[in-house]
């Protein structure tokens, strides 16, 4: 699989590589949350040597052949942005076979259509109005102001459909 790299607007290069070694290394205990960090050295196959720390030893998300995209800056450090190994393809798998058996994977839920798909953004929106100062004191003020905000969207929304 082909390797790239790209560069975003402040000299930082976004790297995508694939694990071609991943050695365990260390265990850090992290004094704030009291949880264990297992540190990794890994080597991609565009030759970076990367010390990862993830939640589980031999993550699945850096073992061999996954690939990740990552942020190599100049002090060594790095940041990965995504990875993506075969448990994913395995779990992906396992809810085909669970839909081939007639089982159901997991729910679904169809979303709002026209206006209604507005009614959370609307109470969101008013909501953050009040916690701004921007409104009034009382619930039934933003009761009032997400009831506006979701008729003048139904207006909007019907006028692009005539």
């Amino acid at each position: 699989m082909a390797t790239k790299q790209r560069s975003v607007g402040d000299g930082t290069t976004i790297r995508l590589g694939k694990v071609a070694s991943c050695t365990f290394d260390k265990e850090w205990l992290n004094p704030v949350s009291k949880k264990i960090i297992y540190y990794h050295d890994v080597i991609t196959d565009m030759g970076d040597i990367l010390s990862i720390g993830v939640m589980e030893k031999n993550s699945p998300r850096i073992k061999k052949g996954a690939m990740l995209e990552y942020i190599l800056d100049q002090t060594g450090k790095t940041k990965i942005i995504s990875s993506s190994s075969d448990a994913k393809k395995i779990a992906e798998q396992a809810v085909a076979d669970k839909q081939a058996r007639g089982e159901r994977a997991s729910a679904t839920f169809s979303r709002a259509k026209g206006q209604e798909a507005y009614l959370g953004f609307s109470w969101s929106y008013a909501k953050d109005l009040i916690i701004a100062g921007k409104t009034m004191n009382d619930v039934e003020e933003l009761n009032k102001v997400a009831r506006y905000i979701y008729e003048q969207m139904g207006k909007m929304l019907n006028q692009d459909q005539e």
